[in-house]
């Protein structure tokens, strides 16, 4: 069988975190107003039971937090949980689920208790029961269940206010934006050429071609670019993502992994939010005008044609002028004290990342900077700069919350590594508008 590489996207929207967590799909649900006493929590760390049954916290209110390891929101979001469970903790119980392994959810708990201590109790969704009952699609999601057992809202984690939690417990009515989750398209398959269903197509294959759609309800938010087989470096297939978003994988290096960071991205245009909405709940009030998915095939394997006819197409569409140039950004500088040698002492080789930790084990030292990057572009921090001089392989762990730069930076110095705040110059991408004289099709 072929391998194949779908990526579903979580920072398309430049920080969001949004995450596409693919549920199965089943005629039973629940929803606003129904009763959850039959549900049960199975699996539980962090509590003073492996099993618990939600009727059994009638007369408290519930709020189950659905999240997942690699979602960067549902990790921002966990302090404000576990803060809101201190404060309300005789009227409120949280709990969190993860459909993930308990295995990986342990590790990622052991990692985040070397920075701060995490108390919240976590469920262990097999099988996605829960996932499929409450029919989430995107994480992190909250169900709100009042005292009498009945569910109140979905939300996502802008609603999560001690105000609202108030009247959550008091029984109020609550006046918040609900979470619905687009429900998956069922015999969508995005490695197939978008709306080319003909036997013809199959038996004879496609030479050129490229077409971009509006939004497709109940895709996902996902790119298919593969490097191998009949189609590598010849295709590029984009579902559901913002105009901002296409022009990121258009200006990538080439790499179907490796998109143009958002957090470099300048927009010199009138109403930004269409071109780049800066949150999912923006997104999803705008993504059925202003989402779009693009699919091209060339002839011939070649990246670099590739990716510029990309560009091509989106400028004829958009009428958008989009350049690289370089401005000033606030970046983080390593440098070395020359005082002290990192060396690598493990023979196996190693390495793990997160926000809470990463972990180097016979690694090369520039690594660190683009490890570093990845957890810090959603503070502002446009680029980590490796001015250190260190060639070697290293053993290093940095038990810390990476996005905490003075804490980062003291961890750094424990290893003779000195960071830094600076303004440089570095390259972003600018889109402007190309005015009217222009003749695009898009308006």
């Amino acid at each position: 069988m072929r391998a194949i590489s779908i990526v579903i996207i979580s920072g398309l929207l430049g920080c969001i975190t949004v995450t596409g967590q693919e549920a199965p799909t089943s005629e039973r649900s629940i929803g606003i107003g129904d009763d959850i006493a039959s549900i049960e929590l199975h699996n539980l760390m962090n509590f003073s039971s492996s099993n618990v049954r939600l009727e059994d916290f009638k007369g408290k209110a519930v709020i189950l937090d659905f999240w997942a390891t690699w979602c960067g929101s549902c990790i921002a979001a966990i302090p404000k949980v576990q803060k809101f469970q201190q404060q309300f903790q005789d009227d409120l119980q949280f709990f969190m689920v993860s459909n993930e392994t308990k295995p990986k959810v342990r590790a990622f708990f052991h990692k985040m208790n070397q920075t701060q201590e995490l108390v919240l109790p976590c469920a262990i969704d097999s099988g996605s029961v829960l996932t499929e009952l409450f029919k989430i699609r995107f994480v992190p999601h909250y169900v709100w269940i009042d005292s009498s057992g009945k569910v109140c809202a979905f939300t996502g984690s802008d609603e999560l206010t001690a105000s609202n939690i108030k009247r959550l417990i008091a029984g109020k009515a609550l006046s918040m934006d609900m979470k619905v989750d687009e429900q998956r398209r069922e015999g969508f398959d995005m490695r197939q050429p978008l709306f080319l269903d003909s036997n013809m197509v199959k038996e004879i294959g496609i030479s050129y071609h490229s077409i971009l759609t509006p939004y497709i309800p109940g895709a996902m938010v996902a790119t298919y670019i593969p490097v191998k087989g009949p189609e590598g470096n010849r295709r590029v297939s984009i579902t559901n993502f913002s105009i901002a978003g296409l022009y990121r994988v258009a200006y990538g290096d080439g790499h179907p992994f490796h998109f143009f960071p958002y957090n470099r991205m300048v927009l010199d245009l009138e109403d930004t939010l269409k071109y780049d909405p800066p949150n999912v709940k923006i997104w999803d009030s705008v993504k059925h005008e202003y989402g779009f998915s693009y699919d091209l095939i060339i002839p011939n394997p070649d990246s670099t044609l590739l990716f510029t006819t990309m560009r091509a197409d989106l400028k004829r569409f958009f009428g958008l002028h989009a350049r690289i140039e370089k401005r000033p950004m606030n970046c983080l500088i390593m440098t070395s004290d020359k005082g002290k040698k990192l060396t690598a002492e493990n023979d196996s080789s190693k390495i793990s990342s997160g926000q809470f930790q990463i972990m180097l084990q016979n690694q090369p030292f520039k690594k660190l900077a683009s490890l570093i990057q990845q957890q810090v572009q959603s503070i502002g921090i446009a680029e980590v700069f490796d001015e250190t001089g260190i060639e070697q392989n290293v053993d290093l762990t940095l038990n810390v919350n990476i996005r905490d730069i003075p804490s980062l930076s003291r961890k750094l110095s424990e290893y003779g590594i000195k960071l830094q705040s600076e303004t440089r110059l570095v390259e972003v991408l600018v889109l402007s508008d190309l005015g009217d004289q222009f003749s695009r099709l898009y308006r």
